[in-house]
């Protein structure tokens, strides 16, 4: 799995917030594989560090930038297994 944090990402890797319920990465894959071909796709789970609280996030990489913008465009604030997608393009933590 790809640290999406180390700074070699690119407009291809989608992160998705709003990730309530438990999801795996295959489940995500299996979302998105709809609009393109998903390389690779993982879930990452913790707690913040300032607040304490829980999150649940997860980072999907397409083939390619078209795939990548059309997947994010239909998924954006998607409803899927009662939970609001929060889709964004991946960008580096500075």
């Amino acid at each position: 799995m790809r640290d999406p944090w180390d700074g070699s990402l690119n407009n291809t890797i989608l992160l998705v917030k709003g990730l309530d319920k438990p999801v795996s990465g295959e489940d995500l894959s299996e979302l998105f594989s709809q609009y393109g071909k998903v390389t690779e796709s993982w879930v990452r789970e913790g707690r913040d560090e300032e607040t304490g609280e829980f999150y649940r996030v997860g980072f999907v990489e397409l083939e390619d930038w078209e795939q990548a913008s059309h997947a994010y465009h239909a998924l954006r604030r998607k409803r899927w297994r009662g939970m609001r997608l929060k889709v964004s393009y991946a960008q580096p933590h500075l």
